[in-house]
């Protein structure tokens, strides 16, 4: 090789570099860069994450709105809450008029004959329009004094059931849907009613049936209710019905009693545990009748 010749060939290697080196077969260039992410990968994070976002943000005005009407419900009147209570009633397939008009034919036959079970004490005694069926005493004024209790309560007692909504109130529900329930709640009233009966006729003195009728009432709270609605209503009637009976006794003069334990008001007052336990008894069958109503829907 002449001299010219090898000074070209450093001039050309200068220019063009030095020359690339040789792979292996099998082998990776380190330099090679890595292919590019896709941007359809990156758009798919982007939209996943807004929905994630937008998902969680309805998570939480669901979530605001449940409080808010949580807190509505809390904060609303109890005549609010009672015509809530009607309502759901209605949307149950309940109709309040058909459990009020069988609660009033009900009350009118069946509590009627029932009185007799308080009655051949004399306890009370009929002034107006009295008469007998058999053995048994009776007044042609009974069905019109319990005609409101049957309807009062037979409308109140599904209400604050509803109201309450308890765990002790869905038992005492779930009881009462059977018929031989209903029918045990009247046989253990018609005991405590007779019993009483027996004790006011054989001359016991007041102060000794005040404690039977309360244990009696008691029992029948605890074996046949034991909701806040029987406690509430069954005091309710406890203090009203023999108010009632003053104004019947002192004012309208349809019945008396022969030895009253008040004298002012001219009743015995401890008859007042027998009318709690029959607003149990009431009660049991409003609640039969509404759920007899909702399983014909």
């Amino acid at each position: 090789m002449s001299w010219h010749s090898s000074v070209r060939m450093q001039r050309v290697g200068c220019l063009t570099g030095p020359p690339a080196p040789m792979m292996l077969p099998g082998t990776l260039d380190s330099s090679a860069s890595l292919p590019p992410i896709r941007k359809s990968s990156q758009r798919s994070k982007v939209a996943l994450r807004l929905r994630v976002t937008a998902i969680a943000e309805k998570q939480k005005k669901l979530e605001k709105k449940a409080s808010k009407t949580a807190k509505a419900v809390t904060e609303a009147g109890p005549v609010q809450r009672l015509v809530e209570a009607q309502e759901e009633l209605q949307q149950e397939g309940v109709s309040i008029k058909k459990l009020l008009l069988n609660s009033l034919i009900v009350g009118v036959t069946f509590g009627s004959v029932f009185q007799v079970t308080h009655n051949n004490g004399l306890l009370p005694e009929y002034d107006v329009l009295p008469f007998k069926v058999g053995p048994f005493l009776e007044s042609g004024l009974v069905p019109l004094v319990l005609a409101p209790i049957w309807v009062l309560y037979g409308y109140l007692y599904p209400l604050l059931d509803k109201f309450f909504a308890d765990d002790a109130t869905e038992e005492a529900i779930e009881r009462a849907s059977s018929f031989g329930t209903l029918a045990n709640t009247w046989i253990l009233l018609a005991g405590q009613f007779i019993l009483s009966d027996v004790l006011y006729l054989q001359g016991t003195e007041h102060w000794k049936i005040y404690p039977v009728m309360a244990a009696c009432t008691a029992f029948n709270w605890l074996f046949l209710d034991r909701t806040k609605t029987g406690l509430l209503l069954g005091s309710l009637l406890a203090v009203g019905a023999p108010l009632g009976e003053a104004v019947i006794a002192n004012g309208l003069h349809w019945w008396h009693y022969s030895r009253p334990d008040t004298p002012v008001l001219n009743v015995c007052y401890w008859t007042a545990f027998c009318y709690a336990s029959y607003a149990y008894g009431v009660g049991n069958y409003a609640r039969w009748e509404v759920e007899r109503q909702r399983k014909q829907r």
